[in-house]
């Protein structure tokens, strides 16, 4: 879809079409696309284009009517501006986990391509905005893209958002134009907060905008978002600076890929790593009766080496770098017919990648055994990209799999991913393994390097540490549900939790740290009442956060725990029933969904105990809430809304600006995932 809407602007950029007659075009009645029929047009090349500023506008009659458009007015056509007086453009972002910068990556490379060449990279906390004003008359372009953490500014933006608050001067900004894209998860409360009010900023601080606000949902389709805006910010940027028209169609209609490969002799390669081994296995054991239960929970203990230099605090996470298991590396070597110890570099042969996290992009100027791509870079647990299987559709095949892979092809490039063709390729090729397995003899057609261009690198998974430093010293404990679905008689296991669950007792293993948002901590004073809210895993911040407080001497803490049935997965159970006993925790309320006839959950008890929720609220209370955002999370905001509205008295639109408002003061807290 993004090639033809490339190949609709060129032509409309060099030709002008005149419908033949006066009528309405008729369409066609079945037909689910609008078709019209019998529908003629003239042809002749183009000597003006509209002003982009001038909307089109239309008065259609009825049927038998005629219709007029008010043309917009035409200025002539120019040649290209040089480089040197196109705007100096700034890509800033705002992210967290990576998403967002990936995509201003990959915008500053489309518009250097467009010759945009003054252009600078940078997140929003290193943006001067203040300094933006022009001393030459030549205007800035700001190209921003950014998401929402937990109803916060990303972290490399937070700074920037304190100062862009205190701003009054309406001009600061009048040299600027600027377009925006927001990312963010419709399961959030809080879905584009921090998106939406930058867009608001920026224009009350005397920016031009050149769209609209536009954001992409990732309960969706992020990347089709994303793509459908690129393309319009580069035809905008076109006709409002009379940059290069061919430069930008070129790019997004170019499939020229970025990489060859290259073998080299067999001298020894350094170990190619995502991040170096600096922690050891102290402890890894079972949480759950998985007889009785069906399902598996780890609590993983882990030594920290000098090296690692880990510092953190109560309610952080812990990335970690999984690794593919030894049989899936031996599986894809063989299906591609690859030796393991060859080693492999890969030399740059065109900047048209979008993918600035593919697997080849990160190996990109380095030395790398074919073992090292596939065991510690490509991640083949992901689902298969578009991109993926409309390359493996140009190659050579037949049968019902090929007829479903190039149906997936044309229909997810027309219709996107919501299409009958694309849902039902990736119902039964969850991943790309599935489509290696499934695919093999397309899959050796196309070039090694083809393949690690479509396949991302692996991202650490996060995961909320379960222990308080000043406790156990040089240890962080986490909880891992093990991921472990079975569809048609296929097994899929989690990337990361089915390494964590293989772990042995001293095995090495990469890890990082990464701040929890400032909310998510104890208060700073212990005369603040504060409320815990978990199920399941969500229980781990917790139980740092409660080896915390006794270590203090605090107590008092309220804590709503749930999970299926107290005899086989109620986590860290004779913790919790202690501190209960030192007086830590002054009330422990659980839930157990799978006990007696009336399934049950966490949120449930905290309607019942809505007069005791506002009441710790009017306190100045704070209330800490982990788990899922499709089941708690999403759960848990009904809950409070309707405590708002039955104890607080509030409107629902009252209840919900109040939630808001709670959220943004840090005081309703929240690590959902």
């Amino acid at each position: 879809m993004m090639e033809l809407r490339a190949v609709l602007a060129r032509l409309l950029s060099r030709y002008e079409f005149h419908v033949v007659g006066d009528g309405e075009p008729q369409h066609h009645p079945t037909k689910i696309t609008t078709s019209p029929m019998d529908l003629f047009m003239t042809v002749q090349k183009r000597t003006s284009l509209p002003d982009a500023d001038t909307p089109i506008a239309t008065d259609a009659g009825g049927a038998n009517d005629n219709y007029t458009v008010e043309h917009p007015a035409l200025h002539p056509l120019t040649h290209t501006v040089s480089a040197d007086k196109l705007p100096r453009t700034f890509v800033v972002y705002g992210s967290n986990m990576g998403t967002s910068e990936d995509y201003a990556t990959q915008i500053t490379g489309q518009l250097r391509r467009m010759g945009f060449a003054d252009i600078t990279l940078l997140p929003l906390d290193d943006w001067d905005f203040a300094s933006m004003q022009s001393a030459d008359g030549r205007r800035s372009l700001v190209v921003a893209i950014t998401s929402t953490y937990n109803g916060m500014p990303p972290d490399n933006a937070r700074n920037f958002a304190k100062l862009l608050d205190q701003g009054t001067r309406t001009d600061i900004l009048k040299d600027v134009d600027f377009a925006l894209f927001g990312c963010g998860n419709s399961l959030w409360h809080t879905f584009l907060k921090f998106p939406r009010h930058l867009y608001q900023r920026l224009n009350e601080l005397g920016a031009t905008p050149l769209t609209e606000f536009t954001a992409g949902d990732s309960n969706d389709d992020l990347d089709d978002e994303f793509m459908k805006w690129s393309l319009q910010v580069g035809m905008i940027v076109t006709g409002h600076y009379n940059s290069s028209v061919d430069a930008y169609i070129d790019i997004v209609t170019d499939k020229s890929l970025p990489y060859s490969l290259k073998y080299v002799d067999n001298s020894p390669a350094a170990p190619f790593r995502l991040s170096l081994e600096n922690a050891s296995v102290k402890v890894n054991c079972e949480l759950q009766d998985v007889e009785r239960s069906g399902r598996s929970t780890r609590h993983i203990e882990i030594t920290l080496d000098d090296t690692s230099d880990i510092s953190y605090t109560t309610g952080d996470h812990l990335n970690i770098y999984p690794v593919n298991a030894p049989g899936v590396v031996r599986e894809v070597s063989a299906i591609l017919e690859l030796e393991l110890d060859e080693i492999f570099e890969l030399e740059q042969v065109s900047d048209a990648s979008r993918f600035a996290h593919s697997a080849a992009a990160v190996i990109h100027g380095h030395a790398c055994t074919v073992a090292d791509a596939l065991q510690y870079v490509c991640d083949w647990k992901e689902a298969p990209s578009r991109e993926l299987v409309v390359a493996l559709s140009e190659t050579s095949g037949n049968g019902h799999a090929y007829d479903l892979l190039r149906k997936a092809a044309e229909d997810v490039n027309i219709l996107g991913k919501q299409s009958a063709g694309w849902s039902g390729f990736t119902a039964q090729n969850r991943t790309v393994l599935d489509v290696v397995r499934t695919y093999a003899p397309l899959v050796r057609q196309i070039p090694f390097a083809t393949l690690l261009h479509f396949v991302s690198a692996m991202d650490p998974r996060r995961y909320s540490i379960a222990s308080c430093q000043s406790v156990v010293g040089n240890e962080v404990h986490i909880s891992a549900a093990i991921v472990n679905d079975t569809v048609d008689g296929r097994s899929y296991g989690g990337l990361a939790t089915e390494y964590l669950a293989s772990l042995e007792l001293g095995a090495c293993v990469s890890v990082s740290h990464l701040p929890a948002q400032e909310a998510f901590h104890l208060p700073p004073s212990s005369d603040v009442p504060v409320v815990f809210v978990g199920a399941g895993t969500g229980v781990a911040p917790f139980r740092g956060f409660l080896q915390e407080m006794k270590l203090a001497g605090i107590g008092g803490a309220t804590m709503y725990f749930g999970c299926r049935n107290p005899k086989y997965d109620y986590l860290y159970k004779d913790e919790l029933e202690q501190y209960v006993q030192d007086g830590t925790l002054s009330r422990l309320q659980t839930a157990f969904s799978r006990v007696g006839d009336e399934r049950k959950y966490v949120q449930n008890h905290v309607s019942q105990d809505g007069a005791k929720i506002w009441s710790h609220l009017q306190n100045s209370g704070r209330i800490y809430v982990c788990g899922s955002a499709d089941k708690l999370g999403k759960s848990m905001t009904a809950a409070m809304i309707r405590i708002f509205e039955e104890h607080g008295g509030l409107s629902a639109d009252e209840a919900s600006t109040y939630l808001s408002d709670l959220i943004s003061d840090g005081r309703y807290a929240q690590d959902i995932w």
